[in-house]
């Protein structure tokens, strides 16, 4: 966004605005588990008061991305294994639940979309596995390919609360972490059952969905797991470096 569009947002806007920027790089890793979000440096980051601040750490304290610090901004959120375990039970209520109900009511328009999300990140992968665009682009492009075909059978599931609880629930950064740990081949097999879903939809089979997505999120789940093993996101401390005192344009 333009600086010279940027300052003409209300409080709200920016407010907005700020904790957009702030989300994604929580959940792409770029702020990890315990970095400091400090009030002072964030207002000089963007060129505002805190109150836009402060509303917008409330938004992520409400996502549950971070932990508010009295008069002293926040605290990414880290997460121990029992949270990881209870997180993705949800995940496979919500989403096994999603499957079996998208495969009953899926629209022709949603499987066209679906099918066109898959294989823009089969085409991804292999660009970014023949060294033809940088691995970390290709896997910021397979994190949003990827919240946008989960996020779609949740929408198609036809439920007025169902895309919100999976909102609440999945858009973490350790689905970023995730994915970031299967390599290229866990990705690959990731994309395989992606398309199983779609050929249990297409088949409008509500069982064949629903295990799938089970089996997605169990591997999603092992993935993460080991990689707590050997790089824990509960027990990091935050350095020096980890405060946030970023110099991005301002608002």
């Amino acid at each position: 966004m333009k600086r010279e569009q940027a300052v003409r947002l209300k409080s709200g806007d920016k407010a907005q605005f700020i904790y957009t920027e702030l989300r994604q790089e929580i959940v792409e890793g770029r702020l990890p588990p315990g970095a400091r979000l400090i009030e002072e440096k964030l207002a000089a980051r963007y060129g505002v008061s805190r109150t836009p601040i402060r509303e917008a750490l409330t938004l992520l304290e409400a996502d549950g991305l971070i932990i508010l610090q009295r008069n002293r901004g926040g605290v990414v959120r880290k997460y121990d294994k029992k949270e990881i375990y209870d997180i993705y039970d949800l995940r496979l209520l919500i989403e096994g639940y999603a499957a079996r109900r998208a495969a009953q009511r899926i629209t022709d328009a949603d499987l066209i979309v679906l099918k066109g999300l898959l294989s823009e990140a089969e085409e991804v992968l292999d660009r970014a596995g023949r060294g033809w665009m940088p691995w970390n682009d290709g896997l910021r492009r397979l994190v949003e390919n990827n919240v946008q075909f989960h996020r779609l059978i949740a929408r198609a599931g036809a439920n007025t609360f169902l895309e919100g609880l999976w909102e609440r629930y999945t858009f973490l950064p350790f689905v970023y972490r995730t994915l970031q740990v299967y390599g290229e081949e866990g990705l690959k097999t990731s994309l395989r059952q992606h398309r199983m879903l779609i050929e249990a939809f297409v088949a409008r089979d509500p069982d064949m969905a629903e295990s799938i997505m089970r089996t997605h999120l169990y591997t999603g789940r092992h993935a993460i797991l080991n990689a707590m093993s050997a790089s824990p996101l509960s027990e990091s401390q935050p350095t020096q470096e980890e405060e946030h005192d970023s110099t991005h344009s301002k608002l």
